[in-house]
């Protein structure tokens, strides 16, 4: 009777072996299945292949500066432009960086762009923000952007919700003062420099209207609208070019980029035609990090700096 209690007890301990051993087999597959289909980002409208995901979700940004000749008052002024793309997590109803990531949430690609550079006695500094759901051509859902200079300050900023682009101006000018409207679902011309780092060669040439630069509106006093527009792609010495060109305005923008992932900006041209007369302003690449500069920021690392020869 004895050895009967044994040997069943010895078939149980078997049995619930082999069942742990089979649940381990199980695991460990769909662990498997699931790494190997984490080797590409799946969203809706794109998957992002693997090279784009490890470079763009390394936890660190790509930070690259820029010899600036910028035309303000009709002169030409020298200065640097930075363009800081990192990604994070947006959150769907505040349209801000997540602090704790809910289901409806989703990583956005972001562009802070700078440029500093005086005129004068007195200096500017402009910067701009796009965020853009990473999803072949999609719309950016959150712009933002600022001038300050010794006269004072302006602010811009677009929301997309509900289907519209909701646009808030301060400005310290009386002729434009503050102010709110709401427009269309337009392209916008600051979420094309995103949509060039993702799908460069899938950019939508046939589309007819686009919201020009925050920083173009600002600083001509252009109304906040979206204006007819050509844009066009042609390769040349090994780039990519990307040519904006507003007819209305007389304005034409021309982005150079390498033809390979991550798809990295070299260079753009920006010229605007007023009385025959071309004002020229351009950006050069000088030199590019990719780091994690949030955790940098401390005197210890100020010779990053000199790196980025700013």
């Amino acid at each position: 009777m004895k050895k009967n209690v044994q040997f069943t007890l010895l078939k149980l301990l078997m049995l619930v072996c082999a069942l742990i051993l089979n649940f381990c087999f199980i695991s460990c597959n769909q662990n498997k299945v699931k790494a190997e289909n984490s080797n590409n980002f799946e969203s809706d409208n794109v998957s992002i292949s693997k090279d784009l995901k490890d470079y763009w979700f390394s936890g660190k940004a790509e930070i690259t500066s820029y010899e600036l000749s910028q035309n303000r008052y009709d002169e030409n002024h020298t200065g640097k432009a930075v363009l800081i793309y990192v990604t994070e997590d947006f959150d769907h109803e505040k349209l801000v960086k997540t602090d704790t990531k809910k289901n409806e949430d989703y990583p956005v690609l972001k562009l802070n762009s700078t440029k500093d550079f005086t005129t004068g006695i007195y200096p500017y500094h402009i910067m701009q923000s796009a965020f853009l759901p990473i999803e072949k051509n999609n719309r950016a859902v959150k712009i933002t952007s600022s001038i300050q200079e010794w006269c004072g300050q302006s602010y811009m900023q677009l929301e997309q919700k509900n289907g519209q682009q909701i646009i808030q101006v301060n400005s310290y000018f009386q002729q434009i003062g503050n102010f709110s409207k709401n427009l269309e679902n337009f392209p916008t011309e600051n979420a094309l420099w995103l949509q060039l780092r993702l799908f460069p060669e899938q950019i939508d040439t046939t589309i007819t209207s686009m919201i020009p630069s925050f920083e173009f509106l600002r600083l001509q006093n252009q109304d906040i609208k979206a204006y007819r527009v050509h844009i066009s792609q042609f390769k040349t010495n090994q780039l990519l070019k990307t040519q904006v060109y507003y007819p209305e305005l007389e304005r034409q923008l021309v982005i150079s980029q390498q033809t390979t992932p991550p798809f990295q900006i070299e260079a753009w041209k920006e010229k605007i035609t007023r009385n025959d007369t071309n004002f020229i302003t351009t950006a050069s690449k000088l030199s590019l990090l990719k780091i994690d500069y949030w955790n940098k920021n401390t005197n210890q690392f100020s010779f990053l700096r000199d790196t980025l020869k700013l």
